[in-house]
C-alpha cells in the first residue's frame, strides 16, 4: 500500500512560559475582596493573549515544585495550594509576543519570562 507524500514546510515562531502562583489574581480596584475573589491572573492572561491574536495559549499547573527562590510547595488532596506554580505558554511569532509582553507589563512586572526560538511545521501534500 503505497502512502501520500506529504510537503513539511516551516515558519519561525516564538515560545514565551510565564510563571504565576496558582492564587494570583489581578489587582482590583474594591479592595481586599477583589485582592481575594478578582480574576485569576491566569484566566486574564489567557483571555488578553485571544484578544491580542496570540495563536495558542495554554495553563500549566504543577504538583510540585518551586519558582525562583521560593520554598518548595505540593498539591494537597484536601484544598488547593495556591501558592504552587503554574505557567502560562504563548506561542505566536516573536513580534506578536514582544507587542503582548509590553501591552501588559504592569501585570507581568516582578515574572518570570521565558522566551525560546521554535519552528512551526505544516503538513500539505505534495501537490499543494
Amino acid at each position: 500500500m503505497k502512502q501520500a507524500r506529504h510537503q513539511l514546510s516551516s515558519s519561525e515562531m516564538g515560545h514565551l512560559c510565564i510563571y504565576l502562583r496558582q492564587g494570583d489574581r489581578v489587582a482590583s480596584p474594591r479592595g481586599w475582596r477583589g485582592r481575594w475573589f478578582g480574576k485569576s491572573l491566569t484566566r486574564h492572561i489567557i483571555e488578553a493573549a485571544r484578544r491580542d491574536g496570540i495563536l495558542n495559549a495554554t495553563a500549566h499547573s504543577a504538583h510540585y515544585g518551586f519558582s525562583g527562590g521560593d520554598r518548595i510547595e505540593s498539591e494537597y488532596t484536601e484544598t488547593t495550594n495556591l501558592r504552587l506554580a503554574v505557567f502560562v505558554e504563548l506561542v505566536a511569532e516573536r513580534p506578536r509576543l514582544e507587542q503582548f509582553v509590553s501591552d501588559h507589563a504592569t501585570l507581568l512586572a516582578q515574572r518570570i519570562l521565558l522566551y525560546k526560538h521554535v519552528e512551526r511545521w505544516d503538513l500539505g501534500s505534495a501537490g499543494d
